[in-house]
């Protein structure tokens, strides 16, 4: 009798091949343009953040900004005491891929104790603040919008 070997068959060792290779030639092309897999989440992320910035001014009831530096790509939230000082709560940084954003209205954007956004001075704001987000690839451009309403504070992204 012959005792039961311990190894892998020729069989399987070759399909297993096929399936990686099949695997790699699927993801590999994601994974070496991700430009275009994280603009979209860092769009969701930068609304996330003005999001967080109208709910910090409305649960604290204190005015809070929102600033954000087209050069570096960062977006600062803080919180503002009634003597105008502003203190740093939390920052994003928008990654690779992105090849720009523009502020179509107020920068920094300031919500007040309701969650209404305003100008540096506490006045309503006229128009809605649309902050776009545009990147590049091998494959190509996109832009993507998160813009606040002047009057609701709504704020909505698109695409």
């Amino acid at each position: 009798m012959r005792p039961p070997s311990s190894g892998f068959t020729l069989i399987e060792v070759v399909i297993t091949a096929a399936v990686t290779g099949i695997v790699s030639v699927i993801v590999l092309p994601k994974v070496l343009s991700p430009g275009t897999l994280t603009a979209p989440s860092q769009t969701r992320a930068l609304g996330e953040l003005v999001r967080r910035a109208q709910a910090t001014a409305m649960t604290s009831q204190q005015r809070t900004r929102l600033t954000f530096s087209a050069g570096d790509g960062q977006a600062t939230l803080a919180a503002c005491s009634a003597s105008q000082v502003c203190t740093d709560q939390s920052s994003l940084r928008l990654e690779q891929g992105v090849v720009g954003v523009v502020s179509n209205g107020a920068n920094p954007l300031y919500f007040n104790s309701q969650g209404l956004p305003v100008d540096a001075a506490g006045n309503p704001l006229s128009q809605s603040t649309v902050y776009t987000v545009s990147h590049s690839s091998g494959a190509g451009s996109a832009s993507f919008t998160v813009s606040v309403a002047p009057l609701s504070g709504r704020v909505s992204l698109s695409p």
